[in-house]
């Protein structure tokens, strides 16, 4: 018996040594598109009333389904009729209400506004009936759209609009703050007045009523612009000095007033990370996240001031990911899951936004091919509470605790254990030769 009890200590240890993520992900749906799931800079999943949440598109509706255990999960509900793919809209929750914004891309269609409450039978009790945020002219066209809430409780939205064969990042802000859609004076606001095709952009509340939109294109260094609770800033800021490789390859935390960006760089496809505090981008200054060639874009989520960058790379069948407290020395590469992944490399993993219940939740795609299956996966987390100091160096009680931060002070107890186990065996060798003798 104290045999078989130490080998199980031994294994729980050893796990601990080799980082290995004990997987439980379940499976939401099965889907024909691969899109169902992007864009991994947007938050699709969040903890809340006591179940776990999910939306994503089927290729017919947007759709959501919640759980208990994150495991069994219910038939999935639409929630927005004749929009099937995951990329055009987003969903935002603010600790009380979960708000989306979508739109269909089709000439005319207008972007749509509603918002919600999750209960804890699994409904969404809906705060009001769906709103019109655009009133898309019949000759143009919304699409990419994505939202998130200031402190106040105003949503913001920002989509690319395409008029004159021309495609251009605008966002609008509404007026009201009860589930009711009346845009804000001045708010169908043009971001640039570049025109390319490949934009995509974001928004990330931050303290008293500030938002900061973020825009970025092919080939091209992110931008962003500052919303600072009364005015937008008048001209916009470089937020990194290399060029991102496709549009949507980037994904961004706001913890209080700091801004963390994490993006996949045009020349050499390795993540990067770079910060905006102080009002100030620190440019130049870059932090390569992974130093290997990445297939796709990362997304970002934060436990206090941890922050857990996801991603896949190469061909690997995998979904990876590392942390690092307020963005300073980041961690070893641990593995989230361990699946067949799309053939398009990309798994399209999307994740909350910030941990809820010790937990950041992930969504991905499985499959090489279609069908593929719409899967759901958590990883424990502490949250520690935002410290104004960045501590790189200096662990936080729960880190000596945690799977990634147990290291060589385990491995000596995984040895210490062995050796006891070695002397034992002789011990009792030896007194079983003294007895026959």
């Amino acid at each position: 018996m104290l045999k078989r009890i130490t080998i199980y200590f031994l294994v729980f240890l050893l796990s601990s040594v080799l980082n290995v993520h004990v997987s439980s992900a379940s499976t939401l749906d099965t889907v024909s598109i691969g899109d169902a799931t992007t864009f991994s800079k947007d938050h699709k999943c969040w903890y809340v009333s006591g179940r776990y949440w999910a939306v994503w598109g089927d290729g017919t509706n947007i759709v959501y389904s919640s759980s208990t255990d994150g495991i069994n999960w219910e038939t999935k509900t639409t929630m927005l009729s004749g929009i099937g793919i995951g990329d055009q809209g987003d969903t935002w929750f603010d600790g009380t209400y979960i708000h989306y914004a979508y739109c269909s891309s089709r000439r005319g269609d207008d972007i749509l506004y509603r918002r919600g409450t999750p209960q804890s039978n699994g409904v969404i009790s809906w705060s009001a009936a769906e709103q019109v945020a655009y009133d898309t002219p019949s000759e143009q066209r919304s699409f990419l759209a994505t939202v998130c809430v200031d402190t106040g409780g105003y949503p913001f939205i920002a989509w690319v609009r395409e008029y004159d064969g021309n495609h251009y990042p605008w966002l609008t802000k509404s007026a009201k703050n009860d589930g009711t859609w009346e845009t804000a004076p001045g708010h169908i606001y043009q971001l640039s007045t570049t025109a390319d095709y490949t934009w995509v952009t974001d928004v990330i509340p931050m303290t008293n009523g500030k938002v900061y939109a973020l825009y970025g294109r092919e080939d091209a260094q992110l931008r962003g612009r500052l919303w600072d609770g009364s005015v937008w800033d008048s001209s916009d800021q470089t937020c990194a000095s290399q060029n991102l490789y496709k549009g949507w390859n980037f994904a961004a935390v706001a913890v209080n007033d700091e801004i963390h960006l994490t993006f996949r760089e045009k020349t050499t496809q390795y993540i990067k990370y770079v910060n905006r505090k102080d009002n100030t981008w620190n440019t130049g200054n870059e932090i390569n996240i992974e130093t290997e060639k990445t297939e796709a874009e990362p997304a970002l989520a934060k436990a206090g001031n941890v922050l857990y960058c996801f991603f896949i790379q190469g061909t690997d069948n995998a979904i990876y990911y590392r942390n690092s407290t307020n963005g300073g020395k980041w961690s070893s590469r641990y593995t989230l899951i361990s699946e067949v992944l799309p053939s398009f490399e990309a798994a399209h993993q999307t994740a909350y936004y910030s941990s809820s219940n010790n937990e950041i939740g992930v969504m991905y795609l499985k499959n090489e091919n279609p069908p593929y299956e719409i899967r759901f996966e958590t990883l424990p987390v502490a949250t520690p509470p935002p410290q104004e100091k960045e501590q790189e160096q200096q662990p936080i009680p729960y880190q000596l605790f945690s799977p990634y931060a147990l290291g060589g002070a385990t491995l000596v107890a995984v040895v210490a254990t062995a050796i006891y186990l070695v002397r034992a065996r002789k011990t009792k060798a030896l007194k079983s030769s003294r007895i026959k003798g």
